[in-house]
């Protein structure tokens, strides 16, 4: 199944988030929208563009741009943390800026169980913001 390989299945969740991020950052919200799954977040509320729009224009209050070069990409700022019941994993992405104040993150949920259903990364956008208060 698509979850056997930890380290395949990490790489293809990366890919995934990336694919997110580099749409959102561009401003395709829709496109961003259709690589998660935007039923909700960690407090049930649903993503949708208008959301994903408001926090990018939080985002550039405070940085020009979201990088997505190769030391963005770097494994050293995806975060894998496997639920102590073992149906998900949740993936903190930091968002790597060009001030390098790298302050926010793109936490994610990926189901395991949906994943194996599915033959892919099925995973919800939980939060996406800034670290500092």
């Amino acid at each position: 199944t698509v979850t056997q390989n930890a380290q395949t299945f990490t790489a293809a969740i990366r890919t995934q988030v990336f694919t997110f991020l580099r749409a959102w950052s561009f401003g395709a919200d829709e496109a961003a929208l259709e690589v998660i799954d935007s039923s909700r977040d960690g407090s049930e509320t649903r993503w949708t563009p208008e959301r994903l729009a408001t926090a990018r224009d939080a985002f550039r209050v405070e940085h020009r741009n979201l990088r997505l070069d190769p030391e963005a990409r770097n494994i050293r700022h995806t975060h894998v943390h496997a639920s102590d019941d073992g149906t998900t994993w949740r993936i903190e992405q930091m968002l790597i800026d060009l001030e390098g104040l790298n302050d926010w993150v793109a936490e994610l949920e990926v189901g395991l169980d949906a994943s194996r259903e599915a033959g892919q990364s099925v995973m919800t956008l939980v939060r996406l913001e800034s670290l500092v208060p």
